[in-house]
């Protein structure tokens, strides 16, 4: 009975192939079959590595859960989006070595790996997965290397309404998710709008019925429980970031490891030359980072789906207005929200849904906190240009694009550090918000955060 047994390791090497372990397809037809892998070592026979794994299918046709039959996680979950996040795990290195893998994820007791698309087959890089899977536990090694984090939502500082949230999260929805071979992690709560923000991991973050899962599953129950949220929204996974230059040298260093490095293809120096600025930029400030323009409202309604918003149009010098909704509507009235006033807005964030309309924008108010009992909305001097892009002192730089606002948290890096000073003028790090006519100021709140 060594036959099936040597035909395993001829496939490991790369001499033949075995049959397909698992069927892939969507619950719930489940195939439950099981690879058991009882593999002696080719040279002496004193010494053997034995494992049983078991891969599962997931709703995501593009990813499979294995179960190597011992702990992956003693606790939390750990997402592995690109080849440079792998650098904090040897096992998620190993597989990203794997041509056709595009994430690892690692929970409790399961890894699961996904692959780039319909492209690629599982027939050919299952093997090489069960192989690198094995040879991680042969090994010994530690499945974190020192200084790498496990997800973790819990805070000694949250509200009322954040636990809440968190623990239906991490009670109701969570176990389901990572039943599917993913997760899903609290990002944030938007206490003027009622939006949560969360990140789908794994299986989840690339599966095409995540949004309707998003919104059907998750949206209702916490709308449910929680009356404070609005909507909920998944910002985008970490995928890789081909302008940064250390992606793009762990790239190469796996590409020639596995022989796989690609040739350059003709017109691709204007892409590079395109991304070149953003690499270029490491020592450029956070708030530069950010186009933030006077603005003046050109219609203004109640959102229709939504106690807590308006929609606006807004006017910031572009060919047509944007549309933007802010959660204002415990603070002002349409008649003080009105067409004709001027405002600060963030310009360059990427559109999102806010109760199911999109928003591209976010105009920019001081509160008193997180109570968010009084607000002021930032006002520019009499004589700034609608369109022009306030600034600060010594400060510069070029505003960066949505997607790479969005992917490197520009505005919750900058937000912490926007607060009025004493005289009601709007900071960033103790320096004034200019203009051409001056600097933007609230009328009356001194002291405070600006959101």
């Amino acid at each position: 009975t060594m036959l099936p047994t040597l035909k395993l390791i001829a496939s490991f090497v790369g001499r033949t192939a075995i049959p397909r372990a698992v069927m892939v397809g969507r619950r719930p037809q489940f195939d439950m079959r099981v690879l058991n892998v009882r593999v002696q070592q080719l040279l002496g026979h004193t010494a053997h590595r034995s494992m049983f794994i078991e891969a599962h299918p997931t709703p995501n046709n593009n990813s499979l859960k294995f179960h190597p039959g011992r702990p992956v996680l003693d606790n939390g979950t750990k997402d592995f989006p690109n080849i440079r996040s792998a650098l904090e795990s040897p096992l998620a290195e190993a597989l990203f070595k794997i041509d056709g893998v595009s994430s690892v994820f690692f929970g409790p007791d399961f890894v699961t790996v996904t692959k780039k698309g319909e492209d690629i087959s599982w027939s050919d890089i299952k093997p090489k997965i069960f192989a690198a899977i094995m040879d991680f536990y042969s090994s010994g090694s530690p499945l974190l290397r020192e200084g790498a984090s496990k997800q973790s939502a819990e805070s000694s500082e949250d509200d009322e309404v954040v636990s809440f949230i968190k623990e239906l999260l991490d009670t109701r929805i969570r176990p389901s998710v990572q039943d599917d071979g993913g997760d899903i992690s609290f990002i944030s709560f938007d206490a003027r709008t009622g939006v949560v923000t969360v990140q789908l991991q794994g299986a989840c973050s690339t599966c095409s019925s995540s949004k309707v899962t998003l919104k059907q599953g998750v949206e209702n129950m916490l709308m449910h429980y929680v009356p404070e949220v609005t909507e909920v929204v998944a910002v985008e996974d970490g995928s890789e970031d081909e302008s940064d230059p250390v992606v793009r040298a762990q790239k190469k260093f796996v590409e020639e490891m596995t022989g796989q490095a690609e040739t350059a293809k003709p017109g691709g120096g204007d892409k590079a030359a395109a991304a070149a600025p953003a690499a270029a930029a490491a020592d450029q400030e956070e708030f530069s980072k950010l186009e933030i323009k006077v603005g003046v409202l050109t219609k203004t309604w109640e959102h229709p789906g939504s106690e807590k918003l308006f929609c606006e149009e807004i006017d910031v010098g572009e060919a047509g207005p944007r549309s933007v909704a802010s959660g204002l509507r415990a603070h002002y009235t349409l008649d003080q929200f009105c067409p004709g006033r001027r405002v600060l807005v963030v310009t360059n964030l990427k559109p999102a849904k806010m109760a199911g309309f999109e928003s591209a924008g976010m105009v920019l108010a001081a509160s008193d906190g997180e109570a968010h009992t009084k607000v002021e909305l930032l006002e520019p001097p009499e004589g700034a240009k609608v369109g022009e892009r306030v600034y600060i002192d010594g400060v510069t730089g070029e505003p960066w694009a949505p997607n790479q606002v969005n992917k490197k948290e520009v505005l919750k890096k900058v937000l912490p550090d926007l607060r009025t000073d004493g005289a009601c003028v709007a900071c960033w790090k103790g320096r004034p918000i200019l203009t051409s006519a001056g600097p933007v100021k609230v009328p009356s709140m001194a002291d405070s955060p600006i959101g």
